[in-house]
């Protein structure tokens, strides 16, 4: 009979140990990141024209004028957010000195279709930010850190679509 409580006891550990961590959530891991340095290294390393940001520290201008279709000038503006562990890259065409304005397509329920229609089957997203401008963006998430090729791909993928078929989407719409 005295072996029955010291069992029950035994199991009761052995469940409690089982079960304890599934219950409680899992401490967050210190995760790799990117420094604002290596974006930096990366953008020149590319040979792009870019600035840093003059009211932030971890956002940088990528700018082409040069060899597009359809865009005037396209811009990519690169985030870091170390504490969200992500990079985001927002690309947007210029014409007539102007970002793609959602509030002036003449149909703006058939950009938005379209664009979310688009979504489905692209790399990135098509977008409307909070000023109301037409984009493209692509996140990065960097637990991991980031590679130098995946970033280049992604910079140099961005400032075609901004240039050609945001500006081609847009149009259909206006």
């Amino acid at each position: 009979m005295k072996t029955r409580p010291v069992v029950l006891v035994l199991v009761a550990g052995a469940l409690l140990l089982i079960v304890s961590p599934l219950l409680s959530p899992l401490p967050r891991v210190d995760a790799q990141g990117v420094s604002n340095q290596v974006i930096v290294n990366y953008l020149t390393r590319m040979g792009v024209t870019w600035r840093a940001s003059t009211t932030a520290t971890d956002v940088w201008i990528v700018t082409k004028t040069t060899g597009l279709k359809r865009a005037e000038k396209v811009e990519i503006v690169i985030t870091n957010l170390p504490k969200d562990d992500l990079v985001t890259l927002r690309a947007y065409p210029l014409i007539g000195g102007k970002y793609l304005a959602f509030a002036a397509a003449g149909d703006r329920p058939g950009l938005a279709k379209a664009m979310l229609e688009k979504n489905a089957t692209a790399f990135g997203a098509y977008y409307i930010d909070e000023d109301g401008d037409v984009g493209f963006r692509y996140v990065f998430t960097t637990e991991s850190g980031l590679g130098y090729e995946a970033f280049r791909v992604a910079v140099t993928e961005l400032l075609r679509i901004a240039d050609d078929p945001i500006v081609a989407l847009y149009n259909r719409y206006r």
